[in-house]
C-alpha cells in the first residue's frame, strides 16, 4: 500500500493555525502582565463587511462577499466573531475566536479560527463536507481621528474540513477587503 501525502489545503490550515497560536502566545502573556493597567476601549463590537475573491490559488476564481460581527478583544486579547460569507454558488456561516496584536498605534494583526456550516449548488468551491473550518489572518489599519476608530482590512482565509469526515478535503482560499466599524453598546 502506497502512503499518500496530505492535501495542500491541510498544510495551509496547519500553517495558519500555527501562525495564529504563535501570535496569540505573546499576546496572552503581555495582557496578563498589565491587565490591571488596560483601559476599556470605546467600542464593544466591531462590524466588518466587504468584497473578496474565492479560489485565489485555484483555476477558477469567483466573487465573494461577507459580513461579520466581532466582540472587541479583551481577555488575553481574544474576542469572538460570527460571520456569513457568500459566493455566487455557495455560502458559509459560522463563528469562532479572533486574536489581536496592535503595533505602530494604528495597525493590527488579527489571526482567527472558527467552525461553520457550508453549502453549495454543485458549481461552487465544493469543499467536501457541510462542516468546514475557517482559519484567517488579517492586517488592518485604523483610519480617521482615533486608533480605535473605523478600519480598512485585508485578510486571507482558508476554508477546510481537515478530512474530519474522512472524505475529500480540497480546501479553498479567499482574499478579502473589509471596512470595519466599531459600535458602542
Amino acid at each position: 500500500m502506497k502512503a499518500s501525502l496530505p492535501a495542500p489545503g491541510w498544510a495551509i490550515t496547519v500553517l495558519l493555525t500555527a501562525a495564529s497560536l504563535a501570535a496569540a502566545t505573546p499576546l496572552a502573556a503581555a495582557t496578563l502582565s498589565d491587565a490591571a493597567a488596560t483601559t476599556p476601549l470605546a467600542a464593544d463590537l466591531l462590524v466588518c463587511a466587504g468584497p473578496g475573491v474565492s479560489g485565489i490559488f485555484d483555476r477558477q476564481q469567483d466573487p465573494w462577499g461577507f459580513a461579520e460581527i466581532r466582540t472587541v478583544p479583551r481577555l488575553w486579547n481574544f474576542g469572538l466573531w460570527a460571520a456569513v460569507e457568500l459566493g455566487p454558488h455557495d455560502w458559509w456561516a459560522g463563528g469562532g475566536v479572533v486574536g489581536e496584536l496592535r503595533f505602530f498605534e494604528r495597525w493590527r494583526f488579527s489571526p482567527g479560527f472558527g467552525l461553520g456550516g457550508y453549502a453549495d449548488d454543485g458549481h461552487g468551491l465544493n469543499l467536501g463536507t457541510a462542516l468546514e473550518m475557517r482559519t484567517q489572518i488579517e492586517l488592518s489599519r485604523a483610519c480617521g481621528d482615533s486608533a480605535d476608530g473605523w478600519r480598512i482590512a485585508l485578510s486571507l482565509a482558508h476554508f477546510s474540513n481537515a478530512q474530519i469526515a474522512g472524505g475529500a478535503n480540497p480546501g479553498a482560499e479567499v482574499l478579502k477587503i473589509a471596512l470595519q466599524i466599531p459600535l458602542e453598546r
